[in-house]
């Protein structure tokens, strides 16, 4: 069974290609409240599979679920990011 999330908050996100980092902030220029280590080779990206709005990003330190405004908005950030991360 899959568990819903229902708390979801908008943030804006960065990728930051020379640490290999997906960071977060709370506004567009706000300070960052999170950021997640993405490395060649060590993730995996996908689209929900109920909702193509939603996409996972699987590391070996934790699974970041993200939400984009549209389904459009969801595959430009997976494409984006399929391309940098290989």
């Amino acid at each position: 069974r899959k568990g819903g999330r229902r708390n979801w908050k908008y943030r804006w996100l960065r990728y930051d290609e020379d640490a290999g980092l997906i960071r977060w902030f709370v506004r567009e220029d706000g300070e960052e409240k999170g950021s997640l280590q993405v490395n060649l080779g060590d993730c995996t990206i996908a689209i929900d599979e109920d909702d193509s709005k939603k996409f996972c990003i699987h590391t070996h330190i934790r699974d970041l679920w993200l939400e984009a405004d549209d389904e459009d908005q969801a595959l430009g950030w997976v494409k984006f990011l399929r391309d940098k991360l290989g």
